[in-house]
């Protein structure tokens, strides 16, 4: 039989009635908490044998191991939190209590918060996920996610999540009530390179950038539902230099420690993990311990703190729900000779996530205090100036009111550097200060002055062998922050935009099929009026493409390729490109290029390029041409050629044995996705060649795997059968479709 017992301090003890003498636990936690805001639940022994270890659950996910954990929510409503003991005589006890999470006071109703979001380079990412106290949006074009009419709370969470990327999370604390905030979140890239594993064997993996290792033991992994993984796991690993983080550093390096407290962490080393099979996540099984080291890429930290062999520094795992880093073990310090530092990092793990070892300084910490002024005056009611705070290795952004922010507990004898800026109507406000860190309280106030704002023009111009003709482009613009044109705002061929005289501007203009012109403007040395014009004379390559079958069947087939070209300008060229008879595809580039590179790939050579913003991958293996351009213009032609023995129908069947249209996916050894779509859309008429019509192309249907599912039913199947008809030769992947379990 289980009581409630309600106590003072809007505390909820939840107990068992036992007989005297018996080991149980209860539950020491708050009945009530506000959104967004750290709160304490504790367990409490009673009659145990011996120590106890504890396994702290919140809405299903194990969450702690410790006896006392400090966390907040993040979404409203109640809670479940459950709580399991086992003491060192293996006596066991369970609890559960809920907690009523409610909205935190609004500062205003009627708030706008502008969120940019951005990859490492800086330029602008598109259709990002956006979420600020968990109302939703995407990003645009220019990179840029607005939310309209929303409540502005004292702490307010904002994550963006693309594909490719790491999901970046950041807490902005507000002391007063703003009509407008604008804040920038920047994307670390995931590693794509992927290595494809045997789950029951024993797993050591290194990455080349700083040495970044993993060690599992064989039979680690589990499905999201606990089944073992005995086939091949595929393993991301993302080794995160803290040299070159900046501001893609997770969550501005805020962290959570054991005892509760919010500080920000000086990095000594970070990466990140991720594991999947069968195109899903898998996870380490309870008790399995993994390894995981890299090179200490500084022997000096950002307070003069020098490393030494035989350190121990605290570990942290980010949680991208909200926003911190939570403190979780120790790691060490040890010798490396192949390292920088001739040192490396080293630590023991229970889960995967992005992990980092760092350091905080438990005494004596400084708070800052941070302000903007506007020519020695407070800003306006309502305005907010963009501050980044940088170091060696924290990097941190707020939006200052005119309240200003008091900045969590940092290091002191860390120089940071600040840079605010405040856009006005007609003018940017714009101040810098350098201040080192100080024991106790110090008051940063940086003072922005009044500049403003200049207009310049960009003309795209190109020469070819007929004509000169005025074109519009695609123009990236850096400077003290990144704009971009595109073609379709261009006024009569020339596009206009705004900068501060002073910028360093590097102009990038994209024409005709991707090629690039990149121009350096210094505008404290322009006089009159801006006028960028930019001349291209451009060829126009060609890549064509063929299929065999047989040696015989030739047919045109499109390629999806990718030109690179010395300068690093890279051109993406689509399936869509392909047109015409012969089917073709063309590409522009300057004449100042000297040489290029063109990767191709195939649906019928199991390659494909993936490309994420200013990255790509290749899945399998593209066809490489190295081509000299002061040779001629180049016109690559290559024919795939493929047997018979390589080509397959795929067919579903229900429980009756009749042929359903179900939805597959199919992988090849190494994990890449080789179909993914319905069986009926492989009979598509406009599929090329005409002979992959109903068919796919695998090289090795034996040692690849695959998943169906019926869409709209609860009938799936997770492996697949060869069939061959003894008649005809014509060989089947086929999926014997089941119920799945519950």
């Amino acid at each position: 039989m289980k009581v409630i017992k309600k106590l003072g301090a809007g505390l909820v003890f939840l107990s068992t009635l036992i007989l005297s003498g018996c080991f149980s636990v209860e539950i020491n936690a708050p009945a009530q908490v506000n959104q967004n805001t750290v709160f304490t639940v504790e367990a409490v022994p009673k009659d145990n044998e011996g120590e106890v270890t504890y396994q702290w659950v919140i809405d299903g996910a194990v969450v702690s191991d410790a006896a006392i954990y400090h966390t907040l929510m993040t979404k409203l409503g109640d809670v479940n939190v459950s709580l399991t003991a086992v003491d060192a005589a293996g006596n066991e006890d369970a609890q559960s209590t809920v907690i009523k999470v409610v909205p935190q006071t609004s500062l205003n109703d009627n708030f706008t918060f502008e969120v940019t979001v951005a990859d490492k380079v800086g330029y602008a990412l598109e259709n990002v996920s956006v979420n600020v106290n968990g109302i939703q949006a995407a990003t645009d074009a220019n990179g840029v996610a607005r939310f309209e009419g929303i409540s502005q709370t004292e702490l307010m969470i904002v994550s963006a999540q693309a594909e490719g990327y790491l999901t970046q999370t950041y807490q902005y604390t507000f002391d007063a009530a703003q009509e407008f905030a604008a804040a920038t979140l920047v994307l670390q890239a995931v590693n794509p390179a992927r290595h494809v594993v045997d789950a029951t064997q024993a797993i050591s993996i290194e990455e080349t950038e700083l040495h970044t290792r993993l060690e599992l033991p064989a039979n680690s992994f589990v499905t999201a539902s606990g089944a073992p993984v005995t086939g091949n796991v595929s393993i991301a690993i993302t080794p995160i230099d803290i040299r070159t983080v900046g501001t893609a550093f997770l969550g501005g390096a805020q962290a959570l420690t054991n005892q509760g407290e919010t500080v920000v962490l000086i990095s000594a080393g970070m990466a990140d993990y991720q594991f999947s099979a069968n195109g899903e996540p898998v996870y380490l099984a309870n008790g399995v311990a993994a390894v995981i080291e890299m090179d200490l890429a500084t022997n000096l930290g950002d307070d003069g703190r020098v490393y030494a062999a035989g350190d121990t520094i605290e570990m942290w795992w980010f949680d991208t729900e909200k926003g911190l880093w939570i403190e979780d073990g120790v790691g060490v310090i040890e010798t490396a000779a192949s390292s920088p530092s001739g040192l490396k990092l080293v630590a023991t793990v229970h889960h995967f996530t992005t992990w980092n070892w760092d350091y905080y300084k438990a005494d004596d910490r400084s708070a800052l205090v941070i302000n903007c002024t506007k020519a020695g005056a407070a800003m306006d009611a309502g305005e907010s100036c963009r501050v980044v705070a940088r170091s060696a290795s924290i990097t941190r952004e707020m939006a200052v009111g005119p309240e200003g922010v008091t900045a969590i507990n940092v290091p002191p004898s860390v120089e940071f550097k600040y840079q605010a800026t405040l856009s006005a109507t007609d003018s940017v406000w714009v101040g810098s200060l350098v201040q080192t860190t100080q024991s106790g309280t110090n008051i940063v106030t940086i003072d922005l002055q009044p500049t403003t704002s200049e207009e310049g023009s960009v003309l795209c111009k190109v020469i070819n062998a007929t004509s000169t003709d005025l074109v519009g482009c695609d123009v990236i613009i850096d400077g003290a922050n990144t704009r971009e044109l595109n073609t379709d705002e261009f006024a009569d061929k020339t596009g206009t935009f705004k900068y501060i005289s002073g910028e360093q501007l590097v102009i990038t203009a994209y024409v005709e099929g991707g090629a690039a012109k990149t121009v350096y403007v210094d505008t404290s040395a322009v006089a009159g009026d801006l006028a960028v014009e930019l001349l291209f004379q451009l060829e126009t390559g060609t890549i064509e493409c063929t299929a065999t079958l047989d040696g015989a069947n030739q047919e045109g087939i499109p390629c999806p390729s990718l030109v690179e070209i010395v300068d690093e300008t890279r051109i993406f060229v689509d399936a869509n490109a392909f047109s015409g008879s012969p089917l073709r595809a063309t590409f522009s580039y300057d004449t100042d290029s000297l040489m290029m590179q063109i990767a191709l790939t195939s649906d019928v050579s199991g390659s494909a390029i993936r490309a994420y913003g200013s990255n790509y991958y290749f899945i399998g293996e593209p066809i490489w041409y190295d081509i000299d351009l002061s040779l001629g213009v180049p016109a690559v032609r290559h024919n795939f050629e493929v047997t018979s023995d390589t080509l397959y129908s795929v067919r579903c069947e229900d429980a009756l044995g009749q042929s359903v249209d179900c939805d597959v996916t199919l992988y090849s050894p190494r994990e890449d996705i080789i179909y993914q779509g319905l069986v009926s859309e492989l009979s598509n008429p406009n599929r090329l060649p005409t002979w992959l019509i109903g068919k796919v192309h695998l090289d090795d249907a034996a040692s690849g795997f695959g998943w169906a599912s019926l869409p709209d039913t609860e009938l799936y199947s997770s492996e697949y059968q060869i069939v061959e008809d003894q008649a005809t030769g014509e060989k089947t992947v086929l999926f014997l479709l089941e119920e799945m379990p519950h």
